[in-house]
Parts: C-alpha cells; sequence; structure tokens
C-alpha cells in the first residue's frame, strides 16, 4: 500500500532511491600537523523520497493529482506516508523543485505519470 495522509495511490508505485540513502553523515580534515580527523553522525531525518508513477506501471486518476497538487501547496504540510510496511513523517521536498510533475498519458482522458518528492522530517 502507498499512502500520503488519507489518499491512497496505486500499490505499483515505485520509490525509485530507496535504497541510495544512509543515515550516517562524515566529516574529515586534516590537522596541521598532516593528521586527517574524521568526525561521524547520525542523521535524523532529511531523507529524500522519491516515488514515481511510470508510464507501463501505475497511472495517477485526475481526483489523485488534484489531491496531491492541493496538498503539495501547503507550506510547511506534514504528512504520514506508508510505503508497503514502513511510514514515515513527510513534507512535499519544494527545494529540489518541482515537488510534483505529472504528464497527461493521453489528450482527453484523466490519467497521468509522474513523480511526487518528498523529505522525511
Amino acid at each position: 500500500m502507498v499512502k500520503i495522509g488519507d489518499l491512497e495511490l496505486p500499490g505499483s508505485m515505485e520509490w525509485v532511491n530507496r535504497d541510495s540513502w544512509s543515515p550516517v553523515i562524515q566529516e574529515s580534515a586534516r590537522t596541521l600537523g598532516g593528521q586527517n580527523v574524521i568526525w561521524n553522525a547520525l542523521l535524523d531525518g532529511g531523507r529524500p523520497i522519491d516515488l514515481e508513477a511510470n508510464d507501463d506501471v501505475a497511472w495517477l486518476t485526475k481526483e489523485m493529482v488534484d489531491a496531491l497538487v492541493s496538498m503539495a501547496s501547503v507550506p510547511g504540510g506534514t504528512y504520514n506516508l506508508t510505503f508497503d510496511d514502513d511510514e514515515f513523517l513527510v513534507q512535499f521536498r519544494h527545494q529540489d523543485s518541482p515537488a510534483i510533475n505529472f504528464t497527461r498519458l493521453f489528450p482527453h482522458a484523466n490519467i497521468y505519470n509522474g513523480s511526487i518528492k518528498l523529505v522525511q522530517v
């Protein structure tokens, strides 16, 4: 199941960057004596979550697109994301514009594909 807030989306939507994020951040610097100093920390939030409805896999209805546009239009709005058995608190990722991007598949049909960019908060 894929759900943002109360909006249920097609279960065949793909989370394209699910396995390309690490919760660890690392910085390093050299001292004047040449020694390498490394700092590590566990990240709290900030995980990018990109969902895609591709042509052959998942389609969105006009009602779904309208609901997503409405949710993305709320500054600072937070929503519960359910993806399979995982749950996250997310916001739309406007700093990586566009946060939502939809394309109508057929000229006279209300069926769309596209992408949704979220960030875990």
